[in-house]
């Protein structure tokens, strides 16, 4: 009697299938890996600035040639200066992994993080600089500070709350701008989305904490700009 070989053998037993179906996995795990530090929290505010500065160049007119100065500062105080902070606490056992997958890790970081996000509102809030980046910084330090008490109960993805802290800069920016910017505010959209999407295939955060985080982000954002206007 003829005997089927393909009934003994499932496409789940074959070697080279689970190869297949792990090579798509792998892939979209090492772009989500690249989304989450490309699009790291700690760096949004310096794309920000450089989203602001470059699609308004009437309003940084006076830095001529300069307009770098502005975004090294908020590069220099709200991503080394806070990255060397965590690294110092880590150091010291403050600080027990990066990661900071549960809510007790991350409430030194966010408290260390947030005194250099409120010393950079005040230093960009008395420097003389178009009103529109004290507008950024305060949107940083508000969508910090609730997702620091957000934290306390329930985790908050804090890089869906960045992503929605820059949606709402490239929202207002939209209407503030002479040029048309929609472009920026739809690739925003699209960057956020695959940023929440990276953290969902990375396992760090369930939806709701992603929706959550988006929702923190952009009214923080649109406060800042209301209570700034």
């Amino acid at each position: 009697m003829p005997v089927d070989i393909h009934q003994f053998v499932s496409p789940s037993s074959d070697p080279s299938s689970k190869e297949r179906e792990a090579a798509p996995n792998s892939f979209m795990k090492i772009v989500a890996i690249v989304f989450t530090y490309v699009f790291h929290p700690l760096l949004l505010p310096t794309y920000s600035f450089a989203l602001v500065i470059y699609t308004n160049p009437f309003l940084f007119a006076q830095y001529d040639n300069l307009t770098w100065i502005p975004i090294l500062k908020v590069f220099l105080n709200t991503f080394m200066f806070p990255v060397l902070s965590l690294l110092l606490m880590n150091r010291l056992g403050f600080l027990p992994s990066f990661e900071m997958k549960n809510a007790q890790e991350r409430i030194i970081p966010f408290i260390s993080t947030l005194v250099f996000y409120i010393w950079t509102f005040m230093v960009f809030r008395k420097s003389g600089d178009p009103t529109i980046l004290s507008m950024v910084m305060l949107g940083a330090c508000l969508s910090t500070s609730v997702a620091f008490i957000i934290n306390l109960f329930r985790k908050i993805s804090l890089h869906s709350t960045g992503m929605g802290v820059f949606i709402g800069i490239a929202f207002g920016n939209a209407f503030m701008s002479a040029q048309d910017v929609l472009w920026a505010l739809i690739l925003i959209v699209f960057i956020a989305g695959i940023t929440g999407t990276s953290r969902l295939i990375l396992k760090a955060h369930e939806p709701r904490e992603v929706y959550l985080g988006y929702f923190v982000g952009f009214m923080m954002q649109m406060i800042a700009f209301r209570f700034m206007a």
